[in-house]
């Protein structure tokens, strides 16, 4: 069953890639302590969880890559949980993080055990897939409701689910 699920996701990653994405190269560290592995895994676990739990895998692995893709670039912090983590740039801007489930003011308690669990697969698939990024090297996304002030500054690369992607 595994084998057939990881099969169907190849193929869905396969469809989706375009002519004009970039390759993946996976985050590599110098002799990692195991704990910063786990600890890196869960945070964009966590990510994925908070932002795209409802999501289709396609979707899911979107925001994997979105903020694997902050990881590589220089303007955002350099690991994962320190993207993930990265607060409000400014006293006027209190509530707004990078991603919106950190600061909402609500809990961040993980409540559903299965749906952490099938964020923690794609977050593995996207930290270990050697093939092509499906967001086409995006740094930014938003759910298809909302427009947010800085979709117009960014080239769109793909929609994923409820989510549009930039870079």
């Amino acid at each position: 069953m595994r084998a057939k699920f990881l099969t169907s996701i190849m193929l869905l990653l396969c469809t989706l890639v375009s002519a004009n994405t970039l390759t993946f190269k996976p985050i590599t560290y110098s002799n990692p302590p195991v704990d910063l592995q786990r600890e890196e895994l869960h945070c964009l676990a966590k990510n994925i969880y908070f932002e795209a739990a409802l999501e289709p895998d396609s979707g899911k692995l979107g925001v994997a890559y979105v903020t694997i893709n902050r990881v590589r670039s220089t303007k955002f912090p350099n690991s994962i949980c320190k993207v993930v983590y990265q607060g409000p740039l400014g006293r006027k801007h209190w509530r707004l993080c990078q991603f919106s489930w950190y600061c909402d003011g609500r809990s961040d308690k993980i409540r559903s055990k299965r749906m952490y669990e099938d964020c923690r697969r794609i977050a593995i698939l996207a930290l270990f897939h050697k093939e092509e990024d499906i967001t086409g090297g995006a740094t930014h996304y938003h759910a298809t409701y909302v427009k947010p002030w800085w979709s117009r500054t960014l080239k769109r690369t793909v929609q994923l689910g409820d989510h549009i992607f930039y870079r």
